[in-house]
Order: C-alpha cells, then sequence, then structure tokens
C-alpha cells in the first residue's frame, strides 16, 4: 500500500540525516495520500541510514491509528497529523532537529 509515497518519504528521511539536519534518529519526515486520508510516517526511535520503505508506518490521518507497519510510528506523529488536518495543501512535513536549527 501506497509505495511510492514510502519510497518518497524514506528517501527524504535519509537525506534529513545525510544533509545533517537530523541527529541519530531525531527528526523525520512524513507525506499523506489524501485520496486515502492515509499519513506514511518514520517509526519510532529508527535512524534514517538503515531504514527501508518497508520500515514505515502508515496511519489514518484522523486518529493516528497504525493502518499498516511493524512498529510504532514517530513520537511526533500527532504533531504532523495537526498540521496535515489544518493545512489540507500540504503534502509533506519536515522535522529537522540540527545542530543549527535550535
Amino acid at each position: 500500500m501506497l509505495e511510492e509515497l514510502k519510497q518518497q518519504v524514506c528517501e527524504a528521511n535519509q537525506t534529513l540525516l545525510a544533509a545533517g539536519l537530523a541527529l541519530q534518529a531525531w527528526g523525520n519526515v512524513s507525506g499523506i495520500d489524501r485520496a486515502s486520508g492515509r499519513v506514511v510516517i518514520k517509526p519510532a526511535g529508527s535512524v534514517g541510514e538503515r531504514l527501508s520503505p518497508g520500515d514505515l508506518v502508515v496511519v489514518g490521518i484522523d486518529e493516528g491509528e497504525i493502518i499498516e507497519g511493524r512498529h510504532p510510528p514517530s513520537v511526533d506523529t500527532p504533531t504532523h497529523l495537526v498540521l496535515y488536518r489544518a493545512f489540507l495543501g500540504i503534502g509533506g512535513v519536515v522535522r529537522a532537529h540540527s545542530l543549527y536549527a535550535t
């Protein structure tokens, strides 16, 4: 389910880490499929460089219920969901956590 979106979210999470915008498991990227109301997000505590599309978690936009995935979603999932519900024009959320972002 949502294989293309999972690939995009996986690559974006890896890029976040490679660019130095996230340290270790901090920071994450999610993406939404508005047609299905489903969000793809990084699992809690996972490290981007070892992340694969199959590791990602799919949750529902309304309650954040896990639809697909072996691990719990990022602890930032509720924040991502609030943003998707409030701003209908966005297709992705990035939470950076670099040394220089604070």
